[in-house]
């Protein structure tokens, strides 16, 4: 229904419905000493339904990924759906930038799922095949599934209509 103060024939009401979700990004470096980056690492979820946005992985009180321990992203982007894949990667800032990722994990609360992505692969300039980018598909049977969270919409009306 069109709200009526608005609809002369001049005007278009449009609708556009992008559904924001949280995530949680979990993020393994390899135990090798040389395994951490200082670069800025980026996150792009791929789904059955959507593909979000280069999404950055900020770290709070580190000034990089060490080796040997998982990070945790609490992020918030498009609702892709079932997460098939994810697209990995990092800027490349530093002298010795090089990342080896052991794993990533996202958990979807709304969906009561967490996706697990195996890596163990150098996202690096002068190791391995040069490659600072990394697509990685879901893991075949490591899917955990759980009671999802509620989610609560919200309903926006026209206050003059």
């Amino acid at each position: 229904m069109a709200c009526s103060k608005h609809s002369d024939k001049n005007s278009f009401l449009y609708f556009v419905f992008l559904t924001a979700i949280a995530y949680t990004i979990r993020v393994t470096t390899g135990d090798q000493s040389d395994a951490g980056t200082q670069a800025q690492a980026h996150i792009v979820l791929i789904g059955s339904e959507a593909a979000s946005e280069k999404i950055p992985l900020v770290l709070i009180q580190r000034e990089g990924f060490s080796p040997g321990l998982t990070e945790t992203f609490s992020v918030e982007a498009v609702d892709v759906g079932e997460v098939k894949k994810v697209e990995l990667s990092h800027n490349g800032y530093g002298a010795d930038s090089g990342w080896f990722v052991k794993e990533v994990e996202v958990d979807v609360p709304t969906s009561g799922k967490k996706y697990f992505f195996p890596c163990n692969r150098w996202l690096s300039e002068n190791k391995e095949d040069g490659k600072v980018v990394r697509v990685l598909s879901a893991s075949d049977g490591q899917l955990v599934t759980y009671k999802p969270r509620e989610f609560f919409g919200v309903l926006l009306t026209c206050r003059d209509c």
